[in-house]
């Protein structure tokens, strides 16, 4: 007797970001008139076990349940098992895996030093009316700088080391806060904001 698992995320991409922890499917096939004994999902530690009453199993053996919540497992690698027997009383086990990540590092935000023209470096004043802004975040994670209005005015893809610069298109003077959103490869964000001040009369 044989049987299949696949677990797949709302993505396709086979990594469990935040915004799925409760929405990957399980599938796959057993031999037709076969019991599913188990099906379970384990972080290694923790496992969560899938209620045979939320499994739907076809005549041909083909079956499926969605929306598994994995909130309570750790991030990792992910393994989720099925068992079944056969009605002539053969059992068996297959096994697929999946990656779980949800958090991306913290992103900072700055006035760079370069642009920043007040009585000091560190005051957020500027007569440049497109600063920069540096900071760091998770490596390659894309960096994008919106306005008060929520248009996009700069973005960058952090490098090795987790640091970006980006240059924003022209702002107008007066003060205002920045909204710096970091989104790692799995799909999860971060936000901090930066507050600049922009002073071009004389």
């Amino acid at each position: 007797t044989t049987n299949s698992t696949d677990i797949t995320d709302e993505s396709g991409d086979n990594v469990i970001n935040s915004q799925e922890t409760t929405t990957s499917d399980i599938s796959g096939t057993v031999e037709a008139g076969s019991t599913i004994d188990s099906l379970t999902v384990t972080d290694g530690i923790n496992t969560i076990t899938v209620d045979p009453n939320n499994i739907t199993l076809n005549a041909d053996g083909t079956y499926s349940v969605n929306n598994v919540d994995l909130s309570s497992l750790s991030d990792g690698e992910l393994t989720v098992s099925i068992t079944s027997t056969d009605k002539a009383g053969n059992q068996t086990t297959s096994t697929d895996t999946i990656s779980k990540d949800t958090v991306v590092d913290t992103t900072t935000a700055d006035l760079s030093s370069t642009s920043d023209t007040g009585v000091s470096d560190t005051d957020n004043i500027t007569n440049d009316n497109t600063p920069t802004i540096t900071g760091s975040t998770e490596a390659g994670a894309t960096v994008v700088i919106t306005d008060e209005a929520g248009n996009e005015i700069g973005r960058a893809t952090a490098d090795s080391n987790g640091n970006y610069s980006i240059t924003t298109t022209e702002l107008a003077d007066g003060t205002q806060t920045l909204t710096v959103t970091a989104t790692d490869s799995a799909g999860n964000t971060t936000t901090t904001t930066q507050r600049v001040t922009i002073d071009t009369t004389t």
